[in-house]
């Protein structure tokens, strides 16, 4: 998914065509500093797992009632503009059909360009049945991406404290493409298997502050710093039990992935990626007032000589840690946990197209990265001071955000996020955390 930072207010605009909704992003942003598919992949299955036991609620709840089913919508634009006096005049928009064709093809698209050079584009289509094994459906997400990012910021390695004044700067430009075959075991199991093509190239790019140095000046034994071409190839196991796309209020979204870049392939790196993801959702008192958790973690194993800094585990940004800029700390290894309560602010259906529901929300993180294994076996040594130094070592942040759901088609998270270094980031993405 293609995501923004900024400081936003959203809105719509009237007499506009009933499929457009349109959102205005007025102040900061940035294009995504770290614009891998390494999640989204499971994401997205996830997501046709959940459209598809929706449907069939629905269905079912139809019939028991004796009314014709209503879905509303299957598509839906996100037009935006913003403006920001650092990065210039930012277009975009986000669009997503979740039922079109007679397959039942579902397909996302987002672009984003800024008169600063930052500029985005990701694409991805998937067939909920391409054939049949054992009885159950195969499905096929491809996924294509291209970012660049001339002003991407670099804090160095670790679970640092050097503030959020970036050490260095650099251009990065990203080009990716991915294919998944995703066997649905049972109706809330997956099995994953994927392979594509990865290339990145670091450059000196453009300097907000003159006084910043170019990451590749700087730190030029830096591994990864000339970029390089990966072919990686992943397995992932996902479990679903949720039942609303966009507004889910109970059940488990988990996965486990192993992703291979090996010189086998021709790769210009050599490591294996470990990453998994559990959340659980739950109502309190009713389903108008909902608890998330979440704990994720992710491990790269190979020689620090074949890591490439700007393939490691990253914690800052939208999808993780909202009040610390985009990969503030980067590392072979991190571990997050996470918490979210939402309550229903407003709820209604616009034009008979979607239901619309906009929910208030407060979350909180915790988590650190790890330079090395020596480094994680020191945070979690087991003796008197284990509680003290994980409350100490450990790095928080907290904020409020808003959720805007349409229908069963996109839902827009916007939030603002507080830490000990920064006061009031905030950041625009369409994704669900959990």
């Amino acid at each position: 998914m293609i995501r923004r930072k900024h400081s936003a207010r959203p809105g719509r605009l009237p007499g506009l065509p009933e499929s457009l909704c349109i959102l205005l992003v007025l102040g900061g942003f940035a294009v995504p500093a770290r614009a891998g598919l390494n999640a989204s992949t499971e994401n997205s299955i996830s997501q046709i797992m959940i459209q598809s036991t929706y449907a069939r609620s629905s269905e079912a709840a139809a019939q028991r009632a004796g009314t014709p089913v209503h879905t509303g919508s299957h598509s839906a634009i996100l037009p935006q503009v913003a403006e920001s006096a650092s990065e210039g005049l930012l277009v975009g928009f986000e669009y997503a059909n979740r039922d079109f064709t007679p397959a039942h093809l579902t397909g996302s698209a987002g672009v984003v360009y800024t008169t600063e050079g930052q500029r985005a584009f990701d694409g991805s289509m998937l067939v909920p049945e391409v054939f049949t094994l054992a009885g159950r459906p195969v499905l096929n997400l491809v996924q294509v991406q291209y970012f660049e990012d001339p002003t991407q910021e670099y804090f160095g390695l670790g679970n640092n404290s050097v503030g959020s004044n970036p050490l260095s700067t650099h251009r990065i430009r990203r080009e990716t493409a991915l294919e998944t075959l995703g066997w649905r075991v049972t109706p809330w199991v997956t099995v994953a298997l994927g392979a594509g093509v990865n290339h990145v190239s670091i450059g000196r790019g453009v300097r907000e502050n003159a006084a910043t140095p170019y990451t590749v000046d700087l730190y030029p034994n830096l591994v990864g710093i000339h970029g390089g071409m990966t072919s990686p190839v992943s397995l992932s196991v996902i479990y679903d039990d949720r039942r609303n796309l966009t507004e889910p209020s109970r059940g488990w979204n988990a996965y486990v992935k192993v992703q291979h870049v090996g010189p086998e392939l021709g790769n210009d790196y050599h490591y294996t990626r470990y990453a998994f993801s559990a959340s659980y959702l739950f109502p309190v008192v009713n389903a108008d007032h909902i608890m998330g958790v979440r704990l994720r973690g992710e491990y790269l194993n190979g020689s620090v000589h074949q890591l490439p800094f700007y393939e490691l585990a990253s914690l800052g940004g939208d999808q993780n840690m909202e009040g610390y800029h985009k990969n503030r700390f980067l590392g072979q290894s991190d571990i997050l946990f996470s918490t979210e309560y939402r309550q229903k602010l407003s709820r209604f259906n616009w034009h008979d197209i979607w239901h619309v529901r906009i929910d208030g929300v407060l979350f909180g993180d915790a988590g650190r990265v790890f330079i090395d294994a020596k480094a994680r076996q020191d945070q979690f040594r087991v003796n008197g001071d284990l509680i003290t130094r994980v409350i100490h070592n450990f790095r928080y942040d907290y904020g409020a955000g808003l959720r805007i759901a349409l229908g069963q088609v996109l839902v827009a998270r916007l939030d603002l996020g507080f830490s000990q270094e920064n006061k009031g980031l905030s950041y625009l993405s369409f994704s669900e955390v959990f």
